[in-house]
This record gives structure tokens, C-alpha cells and sequence, in this order.
């Protein structure tokens, strides 16, 4: 079974928060989308 990308889904269409988007949010968007990159590619071949 290959997955499209990665399973974490960060809600961008609900309710925006008063500061913006946080780092945190950027942060684990950043890491998954690396992580999934790096993996990703290692299991696929």
C-alpha cells in the first residue's frame, strides 16, 4: 500500500487563529514533509 503523502493533516481551512499560523504548525509541516521525502523515497524503491 503507497500513500500519497503524508497521513498528519493539518487543517488550513478551519478557523484561522488570531496570531496567524504558528510556528509550531510550520515546524511540523516542515519535519513531516522531510520526513516523508527522506522515507518515503528509501522504502519506495
Amino acid at each position: 500500500m503507497t500513500t500519497p503523502g503524508p497521513t498528519t493533516t493539518i487543517p488550513w481551512d478551519t478557523e484561522p487563529d488570531p496570531q496567524g499560523p504558528s510556528d509550531i504548525q510550520w515546524e511540523a509541516l516542515r519535519f513531516c514533509g522531510a520526513h516523508w521525502r527522506l522515507h518515503g523515497r528509501q522504502s519506495d524503491g
